[in-house]
């Protein structure tokens, strides 16, 4: 009988309660979980950083992050929430920098696993949805009253 390690194990139960993952089934949560690793970071750091490549995405597992366009605050990230992801769709620069507001643990999920992920068809839907909200958003602070 095959052993499950108890941090992926952990991680899979976790996902399970963040939207992006919440339609998957176990063996795609054991799959998802057995990709992460997880990095714990102090507030004030930067976790990813406008303009630089894209090397990875994540979850904010706990904690809250700001996001920063050209330096300034745009948005709040509180835990279940993810980012990064469309540097690794497009294979552009990064469009923001995401900062630690507080003591945060995050599950990082490196480029190379991303198509896996992406791969699971309910996850690939709301990585678009997510992703068309934050331009409609967008589109909306850049209009003139």
């Amino acid at each position: 009988m095959a052993r499950t390690d108890p941090d992926v194990a952990k991680r899979a139960e976790f996902l399970k309660q963040v939207g992006l993952f919440a339609d998957c089934g176990k063996a795609e949560l054991a799959l998802v979980a057995g990709k992460a690793k997880e990095i714990r970071v102090p507030s004030g750091s930067t976790i990813v950083q406008q303009g630089s490549a894209g090397d990875a995405f994540y979850v904010l597992a706990e904690g809250l992050a700001y996001v920063h366009v050209d330096g300034q605050k745009v948005a709040s990230i509180s835990a279940g929430s993810f980012f990064g992801e469309m540097a690794l769709i497009d294979h552009q620069p990064r469009s923001a920098s995401v900062t630690a507001e507080l003591p945060s643990r995050l599950l990082q999920f490196g480029e190379k696993d991303f198509p896996a992920i992406r791969a699971i068809p309910s996850v690939s839907e709301k990585v678009l949805a997510a992703m068309s909200k934050r331009l409609r958003t967008a589109n909306q602070s850049n209009q003139e009253p």
